[in-house]
């Protein structure tokens, strides 16, 4: 959910208030806020290619362009992968 909030700051201009909103909220409802120490980004590309999302060469994502309203984006996996960092 958080590389959903920053793909949706850059692709679709979620505030940074809002994004950042979205983030305490995540962690205080004690979600995972980082992808699984040790995982590997290889790993993360390879699990993310094989998602029932998939649309030719990127996944339809559902981002917000602002808190309470969502819309879909098809995102490249370099795309997806650039937000992870």
């Amino acid at each position: 959910m958080i590389a959903a909030g920053k793909l949706s700051r850059t692709y679709t201009g979620l505030s940074a208030d809002d994004g950042a909103r979205l983030e305490n909220l995540i962690t205080a409802a004690g979600l995972p806020t980082r992808l699984p120490e040790g995982l590997h980004p290889g790993e993360f590309a390879h699990t993310l290619r094989l998602d029932k999302k998939r649309a030719g060469e990127g996944i339809e994502f559902v981002l917000l362009d602002r808190l309470g309203h969502a819309l879909t984006r098809n995102l490249t996996f370099d795309e997806i992968m650039a937000a992870m960092n």
